[in-house]
């Protein structure tokens, strides 16, 4: 069975296609979220401190699917402060990274699947953050889903992955 049965078979239930709010005509790539990243990004946020971040965390989401150009770096000690989306240590667990700027930050965890699709699988925020158990709960996740199947990004850069990227 492939990723993308797999993903097929489970929309609705246990991933879920994240529409930008905001609907774009340049909307090039896909982002699917398992029902823990849904729950946090989805519906109304508290008028508070968390709903701020939460907010932007949906933003920041939905420019992946949008079609803005976003950075990548492959290796995950070496990128700039800013980059968008980047590997996490180690890297031969293929688990990728996306981070929130507002406040301290928030990351999603999950891994690329297919040409522009990325399956966000779980996510955190980026205070007393342990990458490497985020990392470990990821690729749980992912075995969960997709067995000993590999992402799409095994053995080839992110840029390769994705269209609209500046790779860093």
């Amino acid at each position: 069975m492939s990723i993308r049965t797999i993903i097929q078979a489970n929309l609705g239930q246990r991933l879920f296609p994240l529409d930008p709010v905001f609907k774009s005509d340049e909307s090039v790539r896909t982002m699917i979220v398992s029902q823990e990243v849904l729950d946090a990004v989805e519906g109304d946020f508290p008028d508070n401190w968390d709903g701020l971040r939460l907010a932007d965390f949906r933003e920041t989401l939905d420019a992946f699917s949008t079609g803005e150009e976003i950075t990548v770096g492959e290796n995950p000690f070496q990128k700039p402060g800013d980059c968008y989306m980047a590997r996490v240590d180690p890297v031969a667990l293929e688990v990728v990274d996306i981070r929130t700027m507002f406040g301290p930050g928030l990351r999603v965890f999950g891994s690329i699947v297919d040409l522009d699709c990325f399956v966000a699988l779980t996510w955190d925020y980026r205070e007393d953050m342990n990458f490497g158990y985020e990392c470990t709960r990821c690729k749980h996740d992912w075995k969960q889903f997709f067995g000993s199947l590999e992402p799409y990004s095994k053995g080839k850069r992110l840029d390769e992955c994705l269209t609209k990227v500046l790779a860093v």
